[in-house]
């Protein structure tokens, strides 16, 4: 399969849901077209490390940015 990137950002928000929020970025890295990259803010209780990291996956950036403030 050849995995085109496009030139966007796709930004994901998320508070308390760790499996919603890695089956989300996991369903976007599977399709044919990825973004350039995918912002996660996580405002969750706890920091989700699988999701930190990530890195780079086929030309998209996939960066964790983790505060456990809310708002």
């Amino acid at each position: 399969m050849t995995v085109r990137t496009l030139p966007s950002s796709l930004i994901i928000c998320s508070r308390n849901r760790p499996r919603l929020l890695l089956d989300t970025v996991e369903s976007v890295l599977a399709g044919e077209e990825l973004p350039t990259e995918i912002v996660v803010v996580d405002q969750g209780d706890e920091q989700h490390a699988e999701l930190a990291q990530l890195g780079t996956i086929d030309g998209c950036d996939v960066r964790y940015l983790w505060r456990p403030s809310r708002g």
